[in-house]
């Protein structure tokens, strides 16, 4: 018993010396290593998904019935293509083509008027000098009216009206004794003709009278008139020294500001009316069918651009993307083409982490070259091989 105790202690001693010769070997062999050897670099691989370039989901600005799908599923569409409407346009056009209408007529009455401007201005100058001669005329007239002598005519022409009346009144009175009498009795004829005389003059009194009033009226009126003419003649031609007609011209401009303007809030509606490609692509899912109501920013198609494809990792660490850099070639498999190797570049690096269980994680994307590619689709996995150099 005591022999294999110390059997056992002997063995135990001896294991100790062999460890420490071998951990001092092992630190011996550490020590000659050098402090700023390289660490070997490994290759990063991450999983992403593929993405368009460019995609859109389309909403409409306004609700509204849809009255026409235009376009299907898988439909290649150019930028302004109409892809779907709501409601009818029916009045709205017609309105437009009578704006429209009202618009060409308006500019054209504008360039008329550009193009007019020296005639016009003749034509003024000339109307002018008329003016300027009939008023001329006018004046040298009114100027050689007597106040005070058409006072006196006149008054003298209504004293003559009176006196005039006067008789009339006197030969009515007389004829009266004599009314009883037969008809063709001389004696009353002879009063019925005193009457008539004195009508027939007080009559040509009162034209008398009246002939004064209305050549004076006259003449003071040509006068008036012909004053307002010049006036009238002269801010037309000074309208026009400078060029078109100045009130013509911002009658017209305003014309056709507002026209512009009622154009402009048409085509407003009207687009909110029509869901249109924004950019050459393809129609990769439509949410709505004809004759269903369509809400303000209710999604109802969505379009991509696949003439470039891009893949955006899901699962790069933070002690993993500091090992990427942009251009960096890489490596894709898609999961649905086991084997089929294709290639990308490192296109940008997120900036922004999120987390994901605790883990922080970095979205690289990667431009795919478009040579030699299978038959990809949005949404596929991807295994990506970020390529050391």
């Amino acid at each position: 018993m005591k022999k294999k105790m110390l059997l056992v202690g002997t063995l135990v001693i001896a294991s100790s010396l062999v460890f420490s010769a071998c951990a001092k070997q092992s630190d011996s062999s550490t020590n000659t290593q050098p402090l700023n050897a390289d660490a070997v670099s490994s290759t990063v691989v991450s999983e992403g998904m593929l993405i368009p370039q460019q995609d859109a989901t389309l909403t409409f600005e306004t609700s509204g019935t849809v009255t026409s799908i235009r376009v299907s599923k898988g439909d290649t569409v150019k930028a302004g293509d109409v892809l779907m409407v709501i409601g009818d346009q029916t009045q709205l056009e017609a309105q437009q083509k009578s704006i429209t209408a009202d618009l060409i007529n308006a500019q054209q009455a504008l360039d008329d008027l550009n193009q007019n401007a020296g005639v016009d201005k003749q034509t003024a100058w000339k109307n002018l000098m008329d003016a300027q001669e009939a008023f001329n005329d006018a004046q040298e007239e009114y100027d050689d009216l007597d106040e005070d002598e058409y006072e006196d005519d006149l008054q003298d022409a209504e004293e003559d009206v009176i006196d005039a009346q006067q008789d009339v009144e006197d030969a009515q009175a007389d004829l009266e004794e004599y009314l009883d009498l037969d008809e063709d009795n001389s004696t009353r004829q002879r009063y019925e003709d005193d009457l008539k005389d004195a009508q027939d003059t007080y009559n040509e009194e009162v034209r008398a009278k009246s002939e004064i009033q209305l050549e004076h009226d006259r003449i003071v009126n040509a006068y008036q008139d012909a004053e307002a003419a010049l006036a009238v003649a002269q801010a037309e031609y000074d309208k026009r020294q400078d060029g078109p007609d100045t009130d013509m011209l911002a009658s017209l401009t305003a014309q056709i500001d507002s026209l512009q303007a009622s154009q402009s809030a048409v085509e407003e509606q009207l687009a909110k009316m029509s869901l249109t490609a924004p950019f050459d692509g393809q129609v990769m899912e439509t949410y709505i069918d004809e004759f269903e109501f369509a809400s303000p920013e209710q999604p109802v198609l969505v379009i991509a651009s696949t003439d470039q494809w891009l893949v955006e990792t899901t699962d790069l660490t933070e002690l993993e993307v500091v090992n990427i850099k942009e251009g960096q070639p890489v490596s894709i498999e898609a999961e649905a083409y086991p084997g089929v190797t294709f290639s990308g570049t490192v296109e940008s690096i997120g900036i922004y982490p999120k987390m994901d269980q605790g883990d922080v994680l970095y979205t690289v994307r990667i431009k795919v070259n478009a040579r030699d590619l299978p038959a990809l689709r949005w949404g596929m996995s991807l295994t990506v091989t970020f390529e050391q150099e």
